[in-house]
């Protein structure tokens, strides 16, 4: 949205809007009616609907730099930091695609028609890459040149809230997540300069995420050469910044630590980048929260710790 959305304000709007849009996601009729009515007379709907509306609120933008990057690429042909490449034009044409199969089909034989098989199934999925990558860049065009825009949110039956936008938005692929950043800045600060720096290391990746915070900003301060290339020459530099799973989400840091640190001031520097925090299995958190298990808290990283805990790893390992 475009405009900033409507926030509820009295208890009586929230069930009116809740049946009518269904939000929650859940089942509809008169039992949701019912559910709702209830729901809001317990005042938990409305609780539910503030943090929706706090969601809902926040104004983002296009990070510019990031997408005049992606448009550099793809003018050169793609390929390049987990683009989609041009050359490869049998992506780009479905109808001759299931002309080609249907032809194959014909004239292959039954032990290779399980290979063939194979070959559709990997097509379809990278064709819905492709259409998942081509829906995101358009909208991120609409976009760019707006001041900002809103995000509505719905919850899903276990309470997780997801913006109803499908194809630009912080939860999607490294490109939609690379290209978007919060409308309001704010100035970094010590601390901010600090989170700013574990953010970079986190979207390099390599193992370098799971070292302490630490080992995390000696990293980054033994890589600042590269980091200072990748902002200033994204494309025709060393390009460092391809390197890692995520890249683009990395591309974005990279530009704003640079600005931070060359600025006369950087923890003075306003800083518009989204800084993630994942949570460590968040089913178990729950549970060693509620049974008061302090091994299961070290596991899930629920205690301070000197650098992250793997639950996953360590299962797999035992």
């Amino acid at each position: 949205m475009i405009t900033g959305p409507y926030k509820l304000i009295r208890q009586c709007e929230v069930t009116a809007i809740l049946i009518l849009y269904e939000l929650p996601r859940l089942l509809t009729g008169s039992i949701l009616a019912h559910e709702m009515v209830h729901a809001y007379l317990r005042l938990t709907v409305l609780a539910c609907c503030q943090t929706l509306d706090i969601l809902g609120s926040t104004k983002w933008r296009v990070n510019r730099r990031v997408h005049d990057v992606v448009e550099t690429i793809l003018s050169q042909g793609g390929g390049f930091a987990g683009l989609v490449d041009k050359a490869n034009k049998w992506k780009w044409s479905l109808k001759k695609a299931k002309k080609t199969n249907r032809e194959l089909h014909a004239e292959r034989c039954d032990s290779e028609l399980k290979l063939l098989i194979l070959w559709c199934s990997l097509y379809a999925i990278a064709l819905l890459e492709l259409y998942l990558f081509l829906f995101c860049k358009r909208v991120a065009r609409k976009l760019r040149d707006k001041d900002g825009f809103y995000y509505p949110h719905n919850l899903d039956f276990r309470g997780r809230a997801y913006p109803m936008h499908p194809h630009l938005s912080h939860l999607g692929s490294d490109l939609c997540r690379g290209v978007l950043e919060y409308a309001e800045g704010r100035p970094l600060g010590k601390y901010g300069l600090c989170w700013l720096k574990i953010h970079l290391a986190n979207k390099y990746g390599g193992g370098i995420e799971k070292l302490s915070h630490e080992g995390k900003l000696a990293f980054v301060e033994n890589q600042l050469f590269d980091i200072f290339d990748s902002a200033a020459n994204p494309v025709d530099g060393n390009c460092w910044w391809t390197n890692v799973e995520d890249p683009f989400q990395c591309l974005a840091p990279c530009m704003d630590l640079s600005d931070a640190l060359r600025s006369p001031s950087p923890y003075h520097a306003v800083s518009h980048l989204p800084i993630h925090q994942d949570g460590s299995c968040n089913g178990l958190q729950h549970y060693a929260a509620l049974g008061r298990d302090y091994m299961g808290a070290v596991a899930v990283n629920l205690v301070p710790g000197e650098k992250p805990a793997d639950i996953y790893s360590e299962i797999a390992s035992g």
